[in-house]
């Protein structure tokens, strides 16, 4: 799943959530699962997200990356 393009991503500890440079909450962590709050995705979850610095797939060999690369 892709959340991006964002500038930056943050990690919010008190509110369990990976929030948007706007401030919206692009994931949230609920019984032990990141689930995704709204838009493209919304109610898929993930057990261990990845976030990467650049557009190149984390772990090339586990599938075809989102954004066709």
């Amino acid at each position: 799943m892709r959340f991006g393009p964002y500038e930056w991503l943050r990690f919010d500890d008190k509110e369990s959530a990976i929030i948007a440079p706007n401030g919206d909450f692009v994931a949230r962590k609920m019984d032990g699962h990141w689930r995704i709050a709204h838009g493209r995705g919304a109610g898929m979850s993930f057990s261990n997200p990845t976030i990467t610095t650049t557009p190149e797939h984390a772990h090339k060999s586990s599938g075809v990356h989102p954004g066709g690369g």
